[in-house]
């Protein structure tokens, strides 16, 4: 079994399928990108959300990625919280909720 420590420091350095974002020098862009890949590939997630009915309720979501399924929740009226393991993701998600 891996040390937490080890794979905190992998996914700090390897964010989460961030080769399909493009370059970062545009957020917006660089998320936009993102998403267009990620709901390309897991076209079934945005209707799994819509079948939730998140609307009005807390939601955790743990395993933060590029924020793609947090935005997806709070656009559907979730009252959202997210965690993860790392600093980075956490940022990320921070500026691409705030940017």
């Amino acid at each position: 079994m891996l040390p937490e420590q080890d794979i905190r420091e992998f996914w700090q350095t390897h964010p989460c399928r961030e080769q399909f974002g493009g370059a970062r020098d545009d957020y917006l862009a660089f998320f936009n990108r993102y998403d267009d890949f990620r709901y390309r590939l897991e076209a079934h997630i945005p209707a799994c959300l819509d079948g939730l009915c998140v609307r009005g309720k807390r939601v955790l979501e743990i395993g933060l990625g590029q924020g793609a399924d947090s935005e997806q929740l709070i656009r559907r009226g979730a009252i959202w919280t997210g965690l993860d393991l790392t600093a980075e993701a956490c940022a990320r998600v921070t500026t691409r909720l705030t940017g």
